[in-house]
């Protein structure tokens, strides 16, 4: 959505579908902050740190309205009072942003007054329409809304577009084996280990090949930011286990993730200036275990 964003090709309203509730509340969550980010990283994702993305951690950024079924269902009373809590939010932005759980619950009444909303020009307001099945929203609300269906293995999905940027395959031995050695890293970062500096001689002593480090740094980077997503409430991007990854990213602070973030990202870049991955990466957790 960020790159249509910023194309001016993003359409006015989606309608997000996932059997998943807290999937497709996710999505919707990373869509927001990837557009109402004030500090996005290079590669676009959300920073998670800038006052805008720790309010929509929180549910409370003034710039989004919320609606969700009352009981039962989606009543008009309340549309005509996210309506008017919509006119508010313009004052805090040129963006606004109407979030609705649950579609398929809204009443004929409800449904006929969000469609109005829908129709209604405004170039600096985008609805996400939430659904578990598309088919029992209100066909001409419906009609109004770019449908996109969710993959059900979100992680998977982010994985193999990562390692097949370095023309890898997620099912090959050796990304398998820097998945394993990412985890283990990981794992070692969160509990501090004092031996963290010699974690390259005794598991990547073997690795011959240069784009296997950077496939390596650049997967660590992205845990370590999922290590700040999950602290402010969001999920990981590459760790399918969210619970247990949680747990790990809760034994470091924000800022002592972001610095590793950065250490990474660092590590990526001078691969690329053709340098000994291992000697960088183990001269890097010397640094860091001082």
């Amino acid at each position: 959505m960020y790159d249509l964003s910023i194309k001016n090709n993003l359409s006015h309203a989606y309608l997000l579908v996932s059997p998943n509730a807290r999937q497709v509340e996710e999505e919707a969550k990373l869509a927001m902050q990837l557009l109402l980010c004030e500090q996005p990283n290079q590669d676009h994702t959300p920073c998670h740190l800038c006052s805008s993305c720790l309010r929509l951690a929180s549910d409370n950024h003034p710039a989004v309205t919320y609606l969700t079924p009352e009981g039962a269902s989606l009543k008009i009373a309340q549309m005509r009072a996210a309506m008017k809590q919509d006119r508010f939010g313009h004052r805090f932005g040129d963006r606004t942003i109407i979030v609705v759980t649950r579609t398929e619950t809204m009443t004929v009444e409800a449904a006929t007054s969000v469609l109005k909303w829908v129709e209604e020009p405004h170039q600096d307001r985008l609805f996400l329409l939430l659904t578990s099945s598309a088919m029992m929203v209100l066909p001409t609300l419906r009609s109004r809304c770019t449908t996109l269906t969710l993959s059900q293995s979100y992680t998977k999905n982010a994985l193999n577009d990562l390692f097949a940027s370095f023309g890898y395959d997620l099912r090959e031995e050796r990304s398998i084996r820097i998945l394993q050695a990412a985890q283990q890293l990981y794992e070692a970062l969160a509990h501090q280990r004092e031996d963290l500096w010699h974690f390259p001689v005794d598991t990547l002593i073997k690795w011959s090949e240069s784009s296997d480090f950077s496939v390596l740094f650049q997967l660590m980077m992205g845990y370590c930011r999922d290590a700040i997503a999950v602290q402010v409430g969001n999920r990981p991007y590459f760790y399918e286990d969210t619970k247990a990854f949680a747990q790990l990213a809760s034994h470091l602070g924000i800022k002592r993730w972001s610095e590793l973030a950065l250490l990474f990202g660092d590590l990526g870049k001078r691969m690329r200036a053709h340098v000994n991955g291992l000697t960088a990466l183990e001269a890097a957790l010397f640094k860091v275990s001082e």
